[in-house]
């Protein structure tokens, strides 16, 4: 029997597994970061998810949004066999392992709602597909309140901002 677990108690590592099994393999760490945050807030936040509370806590940072508790999550999800990282810092690639496959067909699809699961897939398939400059773009347009800090902000967004 599958045992079902409170909305608010889902893991946020459940989200970063459905992210990277269904868009990967994923270039480079600040794509990831960025597709995680479009997660939070036009998913989670939008439709009144209880564990919205419980997700990545993302702070204005050096290239807009940051979570440094996702870095320790790809870590731990990676040392466990769930996520294979290929490359140097900057130009990794993320990948589903077997054993993330396994997971997120036998387990993670049982305890997300269907509705949210295919939400979380339909926003991050169409960001996953933009260039990294237009998703970076995209976040700092839609919310300009995470770019406050980035170096990069006026070489993404024109000299004059």
């Amino acid at each position: 029997m599958q045992r079902t677990i409170p909305s608010d108690q889902i893991p946020k590592t459940d989200y970063l597994i459905l992210v990277i099994g269904s868009q990967g393999p994923i270039q480079g760490r600040t794509r990831l970061e960025k597709l995680l945050f479009l997660v939070k807030k036009e998913v989670l936040d939008r439709l009144k998810r209880p564990e919205a509370s419980n997700f990545y806590l993302f702070s204005p940072y050096r290239f807009g949004p940051f979570s440094e508790d996702l870095y320790d999550d790809l870590e731990f999800l990676r040392d466990n066999g769930f996520v294979d990282v290929k490359g140097e810092p900057g130009g990794e690639t993320y990948t589903i392992t077997h054993k993330g496959s396994g997971f997120l067909e036998a387990k993670l699809k049982k305890r997300l709602p269907p509705e949210v699961a295919e939400e979380v897939i339909r926003v991050t398939s169409k960001y996953a597909k933009l260039s990294i400059q237009d998703l970076i773009k995209y976040v700092y347009v839609r919310y300009p309140e995470y770019a406050v800090q980035s170096e990069i902000r006026g070489d993404i967004l024109g000299k004059g901002l």
